[in-house]
């Protein structure tokens, strides 16, 4: 499309004056160009990038395990909509506290007490928000 042509197109362009318009429609149709094909590389790069990443956790697997595909997770839910964590310890009296429930499975005890309770927490408070939207 000639530039006299996209001038027309857009009544925006009139205050920049066509005189000028068609080398900056030109300069701005390269730098466009010259930024896509560098985003074009830059994606081929990652790409290869997370093939050898990839490659390289199939020979050598992280040690800290991942919570989200953990069975832990999924036990943790389940207890959640068991009402475990609602639950009264029965020497105390009052709410079982988090390091208990982190006592009742060894699959729990994959991960530190820390991070464990911190997804008790986000468990039950991504529950409430979802509760609220309702």
């Amino acid at each position: 499309m000639m530039p006299a042509d996209v001038f027309v197109m857009r009544p925006e362009f009139a205050e920049y004056g066509k005189s000028r318009f068609g080398p900056n429609l030109r300069n701005l149709q390269k730098a466009i160009a010259r930024d896509y094909n560098r985003m074009s590389k830059d994606c081929e790069y990652f790409g290869n990038d997370m093939s050898v990443l990839l490659e390289q956790r199939k020979d050598n697997p992280p040690i800290k395990r991942s919570w989200h595909t953990s069975e832990a997770k999924t036990l943790l839910q389940e207890d959640i909509d068991n009402g475990v964590h609602l639950s009264i310890d029965p020497e105390t009296g009052t709410k079982i506290e988090p390091k208990a429930i982190y006592q009742l499975r060894p699959e729990y005890r994959e991960f530190s007490l820390k991070v464990f309770r911190n997804h008790i927490y986000q468990e039950v408070k991504r529950r409430e928000k979802m509760e609220s939207k309702h």
